[in-house]
């Protein structure tokens, strides 16, 4: 017998999907942006840990500076640069290790959480690795760039990172086509309405969120080579979510729902919506135009 928390109710099994899509997209919102705080405090948070000063952090990227004349030691830039993206790979482990648990005591728009907070973790933390040593140069900017230039920059160095970055995204697209497998909306079968769930659990998120996460972007003062940076690293680095639904609910023989498939809701949740549009505000105001932590030193 299903769970209180997973057990469908007869209002949940209309075959259409528009308000869950919404009430999807809001949490993977969500799940986005906290992987997207927690990237950027992490550069802040290392530079303070390492003895340099955090001066600004804004919505897509963290200044940092040496605390004196001095310049800081190459290991130390490389943590700061470095250690953002190697915590959103462990996120994604961790998340995954949770979500492995066929039977939890979470509510399920919880366990969705965990879910895209996993996904956009994996897809950000194994992105830097696989693609930032394919540009990296004695100006390049972005993070692993910083990393494989301060290790040596040769190819002996890059191809091992790519291809542990390749490796990462590629198991990414299956994972997370997977675990959308595992969930369901309502008691209808067919392949039609698979294929809208489907849509309203990958496609559709990945539209919404990068649309709101653009429109963050150009609300920045940021140079428009960070712009771009941005809107590549959501357009193209989250592209894992088409392929996720490309691969298991187009491409894969529909087999019928999963067994033991997690029961969503399909109404929308107005308490989800209501913390999303409250972090889309934040986003907006707050960090979109950068919040000053330390004061930069004179001169």
């Amino acid at each position: 017998m299903p769970s209180p928390a997973s057990a469908p109710r007869a209002h949940d099994t209309a075959p259409s999907l528009p308000a869950f899509a919404l009430h999807s997209t809001t949490i993977a919102f969500l799940a986005s942006s906290a992987q997207q705080f927690l990237h950027e405090a992490l550069h802040g948070l290392v530079a303070l840990l390492v003895g340099a000063r955090w001066e600004k952090w804004w919505f897509q990227a963290t200044q940092w500076s040496p605390p004196g004349a001095e310049e800081l030691s190459p290991l130390r830039v490389g943590l700061i640069k470095g250690t953002p993206a190697l915590v959103n790979i462990l996120c994604a482990f961790a998340c995954m290790a949770l979500l492995a648990r066929r039977r939890s005591p979470w509510p399920p728009n919880l366990r969705l959480l965990v879910f895209y907070f996993g996904a956009y973790s994996l897809f950000s933390g194994f992105g830097y690795l696989m693609v930032d040593p394919l540009f990296a140069g004695p100006k390049s900017v972005g993070d692993w760039a910083r990393v494989v230039m301060l290790l040596g920059g040769s190819w002996a160095v890059r191809l091992p990172i790519i291809l542990v970055g390749a490796a990462g995204v590629t198991y990414g697209f299956f994972w997370m086509g997977n675990q959308a497998l595992r969930f369901s909306v309502g008691d209808a079968a067919g392949r039609t309405q698979h294929l809208r769930l489907g849509l309203a659990l990958c496609i559709i998120p990945y539209l919404a969120v990068n649309a709101l996460s653009t429109l963050i972007f150009l609300t920045s003062p940021l140079s428009p080579g960070v712009f771009w940076a941005s809107v590549l690293k959501y357009w193209f680095g989250y592209i894992g979510f088409f392929w996720a639904y490309m691969i298991k609910f187009v491409w894969k023989k529909f087999e019928g729902p999963a067994p033991g498939a997690v029961q969503l809701s399909a109404r929308l949740d107005t308490a989800w919506l209501v913390a999303a549009l409250a972090v889309l505000l934040v986003d907006l105001f707050l960090l979109a135009p950068g919040i000053t932590i330390q004061q930069a030193p004179p001169g």
